[in-house]
């Protein structure tokens, strides 16, 4: 995993996953890749949180809670699909945050033995901005 900040889009799986993005007619990239992390059992891999983490991000843009640092390509997606994400998209954004922070996570594992702060409180971060969403 190629890694160059501690923002949530500063990867290369991120930012690979936002080019397929670009070109989703629909929210249903957002929800697979957050799905796909949930329904993981065993252990999740760094790129399949990584873009979890993503697509999380994009749920809290949606409804008005975006990151400081959320790449353009992903504010205009957000601007044109936002209005499709509803309340169970935020449960699932913010159990898909949780998996990557628990046990069996590749990228929560290589954060930590970074010794580098930073990761954890950006994801903290999101998962306060998701918490903080009222239901509709």
């Amino acid at each position: 995993m190629v890694v160059w900040g501690e923002g949530l889009f500063d990867n290369d799986d991120a930012a690979e996953w936002v080019y397929e993005l670009e070109e989703a007619p629909d929210f249903g990239v957002v929800h697979a890749a957050l799905t796909a992390a949930t329904e993981e059992l065993g252990y999740l891999r760094g790129p399949q949180g990584s873009i979890a983490i993503a697509a999380a991000e994009m749920v809290a843009a949606a409804r008005e809670r975006p990151g400081r640092a959320l790449p353009e390509p992903v504010a205009l997606w957000v601007e044109l699909n936002g209005p499709e994400v509803g309340d169970e998209d935020v449960a699932l954004a913010l159990a898909a945050v949780d998996r990557v922070l628990g046990a069996n996570s590749e990228l929560r594992e290589l954060w930590t033995a970074s010794g580098d702060p930073s990761w954890l409180r950006a994801v903290e971060d999101l998962r306060a901005r998701l918490t903080s969403i009222e239901p509709e």
